[in-house]
C-alpha cells in the first residue's frame, strides 16, 4: 500500500516536472529576438551613397526583412524599398542619395525550422543622415570671360566628373542652364542672364552631385 502511494506521488511529481520543462522549452523555442543594428549608429552622418547596414545575428533566424526609406530633409522621397537577406548585413544596390538625405532603416528577423511556422521578431529602427556631396570634387579654376552677347564660364576638367551642371540662382531665369559632358570645360551664358543672376557650377559624379561653386553677378 505504502509503495503504491509512493509510486503515485513520484509519478505526479515527474508529470509536473515534465510539464514545467515543456513549458520552458516552448518559451525558448517561441522566442525570436529583436535584431540589434550596429551600423550606422543612431543619427550618424555618413558619406556613403550605398551604405552597408549591419546588425547582430539573431539565434534561429531564417532570414531578415529590411525596409529602407530615404528622403530629402523636409522634402520628397528618394528611395523606398523592402527586401530580405539571410545575412546579418545588407549592402544597398540603390543609391540612397545623390546629395543629402535622412534615412530610416527597419530590420526584423524571421525565426523557425523545418516544419515549423516562422515567428517574426519585433522591429528595430535606425535613423541616420547621408551627405555624399563631399565625395564629388568641386570644379576648380572657375572663371568667366565676356564674349560679346555671352559670358564664357570655364573650369578645369576633372576625370571624376561624369558631367558638369551650370545653373542660375535668382532672377527670372532661375534653373538649369546647361549640363555639359566631361570632355567640355566651359559653357556660354547669355549676358542678360549672368547680369541678373548668380551662376553656380557643380560636378556630377557617378554616385553623387558635388557642391556648388558660384560666380558673382558680374563676370570676374
Amino acid at each position: 500500500m505504502h509503495c503504491r502511494v509512493l509510486l503515485t506521488a513520484i509519478n505526479m511529481v515527474c508529470k509536473v516536472f515534465l510539464i514545467h520543462v515543456i513549458f520552458l522549452f516552448s518559451i525558448q523555442v517561441d522566442a525570436c529576438e529583436q535584431p540589434t543594428i550596429i551600423f550606422p549608429a543612431q543619427h550618424d552622418d555618413i558619406v556613403f551613397a550605398k551604405p552597408v547596414i549591419s546588425w547582430l545575428p539573431v539565434t534561429g533566424a531564417i532570414d531578415y526583412e529590411i525596409s529602407v526609406q530615404s528622403r530629402i530633409p523636409e522634402g520628397e522621397a528618394i528611395a523606398q524599398f523592402t527586401t530580405a537577406t539571410t545575412d546579418s548585413k545588407f549592402n544597398s544596390a540603390t543609391a540612397l542619395s545623390r546629395e543629402r538625405a535622412v534615412v530610416s532603416v527597419k530590420v526584423k528577423a524571421r525565426c523557425g525550422s523545418a516544419g515549423v511556422a516562422a515567428r517574426v521578431s519585433a522591429e528595430s529602427e535606425r535613423i541616420f543622415f547621408v551627405d555624399v556631396r563631399s565625395t564629388c570634387p568641386v570644379p576648380a579654376g572657375l572663371s568667366s570671360v565676356p564674349m560679346g552677347q555671352f559670358v564664357r564660364v570655364s573650369w578645369n576638367q576633372n576625370p571624376q566628373f561624369e558631367a558638369v551642371e551650370v545653373r542660375s540662382f535668382g532672377g527670372a531665369s532661375i534653373g538649369q542652364l546647361e549640363r555639359v559632358p566631361r570632355t567640355q570645360n566651359f559653357a556660354l551664358i547669355p549676358v542678360g542672364i549672368i547680369s541678373q543672376s548668380v551662376i553656380g557650377v557643380r560636378g556630377i559624379c557617378n554616385d553623387a552631385n558635388g557642391s556648388w561653386q558660384f560666380l558673382g553677378s558680374k563676370a570676374n
